[in-house]
């Protein structure tokens, strides 16, 4: 690595002075146009840029302050992508359990159909012998007519079942 040697002023050199802050503010902009591919002064490394040791040691900070921001950026990213990590992890809990929750709800609507089906059987079937008793009904009745025998309703025959018993 190259030793910078502060030149000695003599009086045929006139040297500006210039504010420090002002030369950092103007290395920041340098070296970060360098670093981001603009480099409008055409350098080949950060190397050339300098033009004393004051200057040297200005580029180092600037290159460290860069660095120190991106790896703070990098850092802030880092986080921000592992919270969406785990974002995403529990929205996929939450859809697994969805489609467990879909699943088993899909079972219970298909145990409750053959429920209905059976029931609709029994119907079917109690509708049916409803159908034949009354046809045996209007038979008997029918019968009971020609016969001419009094016809008793259900009713009437239990309370007289009842007197007998008395």
């Amino acid at each position: 690595m190259a030793k910078w040697k502060e030149v000695p002023i003599t009086g045929l050199l006139a040297l500006e002075i210039v504010d420090p802050r002002v030369r950092m503010k103007e290395i920041r902009a340098e070296v970060s146009s360098f670093l981001n591919k603009v480099n409008p002064y055409r350098l080949n490394n950060l190397g050339e840029l300098p033009q004393n040791l004051n200057d040297a040691r200005r580029v180092i900070v600037s290159v460290q302050d860069l660095l120190e921001k991106s790896s703070t950026k990098h850092k802030k990213a880092t986080n921000i992508v592992c919270g969406l990590q785990n974002h995403v992890a529990y929205l996929e809990d939450v859809v697994a359990l969805q489609v467990r929750m879909a699943e088993a709800r899909e079972l219970t609507i298909e145990h409750l159909d053959s429920q209905v089906r059976a029931i609709e059987k029994q119907m079917s079937q109690l509708y049916d012998n409803s159908c034949d008793s009354r046809y045996e009904r209007d038979a008997l009745l029918t019968t009971m007519k020609l016969l001419n025998t009094p016809v008793v309703s259900g009713s009437t025959l239990m309370s007289a079942e009842k007197k007998r018993d008395i």
